[in-house]
């Protein structure tokens, strides 16, 4: 088992620091690793780790590497935020692909494939079975709950964009406001990570059996998730941790 270290601060248990020491690092200084707390995605253990499905094979990777990290836990805009602006070298796991965060951004290769993303409604909401995103997204007469600047992938993204925006629903709130917003039928449907579903309407107090969860013939794969590198991070250090990746992250096909 590899050593880890963990260095908390007095000030907030949960900002942890992670640093392997199982080989030589290639990088100068620890690498910030930016993360909010999503389930089953990265959570702290009981223990004051961080865990979870994107949390783990990025541990895999830095260690593998031999490349000091730091956790730092942080809102998905502050990431965002954090990724173009920051002036310390600073890496996020779990993000998709897009051309304009490639433009102020490195990613690695993917550490983790999602489910197929499902749409999360209230529970009165109206479809017929076997109802494609497609045909759904034609419909108007439904508002479609979207989070702000996160992205459900290319297929779905040409889809959305298509919507009215007067059917659209635009939140910036945590994911438990955001369930809320569907069961108070503020809006109709979300679309949603398969893997989080459950978490989601757990945060907002709710029961599962309040809501209609939805499968799409038309989305049969879910997105990759890539580690987010700011430019500060040199090119080097990316290239190493794509070497570790290839060498320990296997993605379900």
């Amino acid at each position: 088992m590899v050593l880890r270290i963990y260095r908390r601060t007095a000030f907030f248990w949960a900002w942890i620091s992670m640093v392997a020491i199982s080989c030589p690092s290639t990088a100068e200084e620890a690498i910030r690793l930016l993360y909010s707390e999503r389930r089953p995605f990265y959570y702290l253990d009981p223990s004051g780790a961080v865990e979870g499905t994107l949390a783990e094979p990025t541990i895999r990777a830095f260690q593998k590497a031999g490349i000091p990290f730091e956790w730092q836990l942080m809102s998905a805009n502050g990431i965002l935020n954090a990724i173009r602006e920051s002036s310390y070298p600073a890496c996020s796991p779990g993000w998709y692909k897009s051309r304009e965060r490639e433009l102020y951004a490195n990613y690695t290769k993917p550490i983790y494939r999602d489910l197929p993303l499902v749409g999360l409604a209230h529970s009165e909401m109206q479809y017929e079975k076997g109802q494609t995103a497609k045909n759904l997204l034609e419909r108007r007469d439904f508002k479609l709950l979207v989070k702000k600047n996160y992205l459900s992938g290319p297929y779905l993204d040409a889809l959305i964009s298509k919507v009215p925006r007067e059917q659209i629903v635009e939140s910036s709130d945590d994911i438990s406001v955001f369930v809320r917003l569907i069961y108070m039928k503020r809006a109709d449907i979300a679309f949603v990570t398969q893997e989080e579903v459950e978490s989601y309407v757990g945060q907002a107090k709710l029961n599962i059996g309040d809501f209609k969860v939805i499968k799409f013939p038309d989305i049969t794969t879910g997105q990759d998730r890539h580690i987010l590198c700011n430019h500060k991070v040199p090119r080097s250090v990316v290239d190493a941790l794509n070497k570790a990746i290839t060498s320990t992250v296997r993605l379900v096909r």
